[in-house]
């Protein structure tokens, strides 16, 4: 957040003039007030000093002399000595407008968006300002109010079309709020005047990533490697673009190459890490996918969904037991995620503990009480733990929600097949069978249930068909 605060207080000096001493032009005027008005930051902050330095003598000048120094101390980054000289000068003529919206900047870079929020507020009831917006607004959303802040880049913009500065921040907090298509058209009136801004043109990859774009992504970010090759956000981000069109070998190797050239940032390497585990995951590559997520891990440790992520590849080399304890430590850190819930309800039941899935399957239940999907897999886990009824009223309720689902209907089969209710078990594979006609576990319950109603012929007609689908479709029953 730093970078992107001194980014626009750097705008700010640019687009605010320096409060003018009168008289500075007439003969015999000190050198020190045309220093104190020069364009460099050192000469600035050397002539307003010798301004302050001779006090009362120079009474006349003090405003202007503790306001400049104070911009080009912000120029200078050095935030606290610039909110102390705006301070001096907002004692001095507290009717000042623009002396808070650089009082606000310095405290912006301090981190403290508050007392920016309560400076830019006074100034715009002095005077509205594009400045004073903006940078009310890039406080805003810093302290997470991304409406507020998308609102006073639009009031910034509607009183000054030229500060393209509130374009690029509007845009940040649209992508926040997940307002894609508005970003971009943002990031595209801010890179018409600032083509080669390598942190818009990496914001607009991003965006297109997100609308499912990785065309115009890969365009932009190669436009932006050509400027840096060893940008780190770029490397990264291209590795996300081939991901979207589901080339994972392609995403591995690119963020393998943006880890061996490209400067990157903590961020920028975590998401590198976090990222490639989800391309080798994607790729069966799932000893390489534990190796990312675990170096992820390390440098966000209070991540869930990085526990989720390597859980599931634990889980395709077999190793429960590593699963199970990363989802217990991703519902640790965040109870009401979904997701950790059903992955350890997966370890159990292929493991066979059928048991112990079901508890995690009714928080899930609780979490999303109208998913057919989690309905069925406790009812065909209860049914497998002999709890019938339980599996009965289950499956019920699935089929209440996804009447015509297949695997849904086949579970609530395999549990009137259990019942020895067959007429039903055979009613219903039927039904199952008109979603999936060749789904074997269907055929080969009705198979038996058929079988048990007397229908012998029949019975193993299904029974064989189902063993030709699937030999080993005897291991559901």
């Amino acid at each position: 957040m730093t970078s992107r605060i001194f980014y626009l207080a750097t705008a700010l000096l640019a687009s605010m003039s320096a409060p003018a001493f009168a008289g500075a032009n007439q003969p015999g005027t000190d050198p020190a007030i045309a220093q104190c008005e020069a364009k460099s930051p050192v000469d600035i902050i050397a002539g307003c000093s010798r301004i302050i330095d001779a006090g009362e003598a120079m009474g006349a000048y003090l405003f202007e002399a503790y306001a400049n120094r104070a911009g080009a101390e912000l120029a200078q980054f050095q935030p606290q000595a610039a909110a102390a000289d705006a301070s001096q000068a907002i004692a001095l003529n507290p009717e000042n407008a623009k002396i808070y919206v650089t009082r606000a900047a310095a405290e912006q870079a301090e981190n403290d968006f508050g007392a920016a929020i309560a400076d830019t507020s006074r100034s715009l009831a002095l005077e509205p300002s594009a400045q004073a917006h903006s940078l009310r607004g890039e406080a805003e959303g810093a302290e997470g109010d991304w409406d507020k802040d998308a609102a006073d880049q639009t009031a910034a913009l509607a009183l000054d079309t030229d500060f393209v500065h509130a374009y690029w921040l509007r845009a940040l907090a649209e992508q926040v709020l997940h307002e894609f298509p508005a970003s971009d058209a943002d990031l595209q009136k801010f890179l018409a005047a600032e083509p080669d801004d390598l942190p818009a043109l990496n914001a607009r990859a991003a965006g297109l990533v997100q609308v499912d774009k990785p065309e115009a992504a890969i365009a932009v970010i190669q436009h932006a490697l050509s400027l840096d090759p060893a940008d780190g956000s770029a490397a990264v981000s291209l590795g996300l673009a081939y991901g979207e069109r589901d080339e994972w070998l392609r995403e591995v190797a690119q963020l393998n190459k943006a880890q061996a050239t490209a400067r990157l940032s903590p961020h920028e390497l975590f998401f590198l890490y976090a990222n490639r585990a989800l391309a080798e995951q994607h790729a069966d590559s799932f000893p390489a996918a534990i190796k990312d997520a675990t170096a992820a891990l390390a440098l966000d440790p209070q991540n869930a969904g990085l526990y989720v992520l390597r859980a599931g590849s634990y889980q395709q080399t077999g190793d429960y037991r590593a699963e199970i304890a990363d989802d217990a430590q991703a519902i640790a850190l965040a109870p009401n995620d979904p997701a950790a819930y059903g992955d350890r309800a997966t370890a159990y039941e292929l493991q066979l503990q059928y048991a112990k899935a079901i508890p995690d399957e009714s928080k899930l239940i609780a979490l999303e009480p109208k998913n057919a999907l989690i309905w069925n897999n406790r009812c065909w886990d209860r049914a497998h733990t002999g709890d019938l009824q339980g599996a009965l009223a289950d499956c019920r309720q699935a089929v209440k929600l996804a009447p015509k689902d297949g695997t849904i209907l086949d579970s609530l089969g395999y549990v009137y097949l259990k019942l020895h209710n067959d007429a039903q078990a055979i009613t219903t594979y039927n039904a199952a069978l008109q979603d999936d006609p060749k789904q074997a576990s269907s055929i080969y319950g009705r198979g038996l249930a058929e079988r048990e109603a007397g229908e012998a012929q029949a019975g193993q007609a299904d029974i064989a068909q189902a063993l030709q689908l699937d030999p080993n479709v005897t291991k559901q029953f």
